[in-house]
């Protein structure tokens, strides 16, 4: 282990700093054998932010084991760094490199010639990291040069900061940067690609150069059947952004690749990549085949791929609509339960409500019965809903308060109010919302003494909050008492 000679207390930057300035300090050999060192603990430390100021320093060093021993460093740092995070790290990388351009900090560095990066960039392990790290020099000769180096690298290391420099502020860097991109589009260098889609379809968020076309054919070669495994793996990618931007351009691509993506699209873990998908089924399926599968997607948990799958299924098979949309009556989402009782009126020509009254005989438990028939029903279902007020389920509660209200209407306020005292702050929840609608009809004593004499916090919550709803003048009064 080499001693530290410039005490314990420093900090590695500071350490550098005296090392860059003062070198006459120490001897050559120990000067470099320190500087690979502190190099070393910052790459161990994970200190990317100290690293990336500290590479503009010492690449041009005059040593050729500090530009090496640096080198290194900077390739373990770029390793590490994962596709998904190149985007946010470009930025810091950036960042990192602009106090470098002003005077006095590394001339070396702010007045690096093109012609030098060939010899910063010696060891042959290491050269794509150097010259990617020069591809964000502020001199645009420097970029020009390093995207040139960087397209002579063909084992994917150097190709997310090919991707990034296409979209450079300088015309013949990003043109430069595009060819070689171009010249990659093989199926040979797909993995490399697929490695990168993160950045891939960041392109089509830039304005300064249209890069949809590229991302295109990228897309199109994953959509090519000896590709399936690694379509299937694409559409896994952890960033939602990818799969989605992956699914909307194949499914606009015609080809025999629509029913492998519809496939793996309905198996999405993304909800909207399986609404997408479902919405192409009835083109690529037909028959019991289209039939099973939307079986399946009636029961999906995001209600807009129900709702879908239902109208489907209507649609393509016209005998069964009467039972499709009888199903949808006792979905749990009322969006949906709404739709099918407009159908399903349309249908039998009449309302839903006798369907409910019959259900909630047979099975008393069934909230979506009882939802259903609150909005359906008329005056005389009232008893049977009220029956449910005392229910052990805090669902059916809430429903029943539901159902009282939309049928009873302002004659079923002071009931509200007493159902307003709920063990269940859902239930509570519900009421109050319901009474914010006809503030006026609530009684304000009634309210201030649910506030006094309740004990529940969320329950005298709930009444201070529909005393402030009755406005000031009405509200104040009870507020003041309270």
């Amino acid at each position: 282990m080499i001693c530290n000679f410039l005490g314990n207390r420093m900090t590695p930057n500071e350490r550098l700093w005296k090392l860059r300035t003062r070198p006459w300090l120490f001897g050559a050999d120990r000067r470099d054998a320190e500087i690979a060192e502190i190099f070393q603990e910052l790459v161990t430390a994970g200190d990317q932010r100290s690293m990336l100021s500290q590479v503009p320093q010492f690449i041009t060093d005059i040593s050729a084991e500090v530009r090496l021993a640096t080198a290194r460093a900077l390739h373990q740092i770029l390793s590490a760094v994962q596709p998904v995070e190149y985007l946010a790290f470009s930025e810091r990388l950036e960042a990192s490199l602009r106090w470098c351009d002003y005077p006095g900090t590394n001339e070396a560095w702010r007045t690096l010639q093109p012609s030098k990066l060939s010899e910063i960039a010696e060891d042959e392990e290491t050269r794509a990291s150097v010259f990617g790290f020069a591809s964000f020099h502020r001199n645009g000769f420097v970029r020009h040069e390093a995207v040139r180096q960087l397209s002579r690298i063909h084992d994917g290391t150097e190709l997310p900061f090919l991707l990034i420099r296409q979209n450079d502020w300088v015309a013949p860097v990003s043109a430069d940067a595009r060819i070689a991109v171009q010249e990659r589009l093989t199926s040979e260098y797909l993995p490399h690609f697929l490695t990168n889609l993160p950045l891939v379809f960041h392109l089509l968020v830039y304005q300064r150069h249209d890069h949809s076309e590229l991302v295109a054919r990228i897309v199109g070669l994953l959509l090519q059947p000896d590709f399936d495994s690694l379509l299937v793996s694409a559409i896994q990618n952890p960033v939602r952004q990818v799969c989605r931007e992956i699914i909307r351009i194949a499914l606009e691509l015609e080809g025999e690749h629509i029913l492998r993506v519809v496939k793996h699209g309905l198996i999405s873990a993304d909800s909207t990549i399986r609404l997408w998908c479902l919405r192409r089924l009835p083109r690529s399926l037909a028959g019991n085949v289209l039939r099973e599968t939307l079986s399946f997607h009636k029961h999906d948990r995001f209600m807009p791929v129900r709702r879908e799958a239902m109208q489907i299924d209507a649609n393509a098979f016209p005998e069964s609509e009467v039972d499709v949309w009888t199903t949808g009556l006792l979905d749990s989402n009322s969006s949906l339960r709404e739709l099918a009782q407009i159908r399903f009126a349309k249908l039998v020509g009449h309302s839903a409500a006798s369907f409910y009254r019959n259900t909630l005989i047979e099975n008393p438990n069934s909230v979506a019965a009882l939802s259903g028939l609150g909005e359906t029903g008329e005056k005389s279902d009232l008893p049977a809903i009220r029956a449910h007020v005392g229910s052990p389920q805090s669902k059916q509660r809430a429903a029943a308060a539901n159902g009282l209200f939309r049928i009873g209407g302002d004659s079923v306020v002071p009931e509200l109010v007493d159902i307003l005292q709920d063990d269940s702050a859902a239930v509570v929840r519900t009421v109050r919302k319901l009474l914010e609608r006809v503030p006026h009809l609530v009684a304000g004593e009634r309210l201030l003494a649910v506030t006094t004499n309740d004990h529940r916090s969320h329950v005298r919550r709930a009444s201070i909050q529909l005393l402030c709803e009755k406005g000031k003048w009405a509200g104040l009064t009870w507020l003041i008492l309270d």
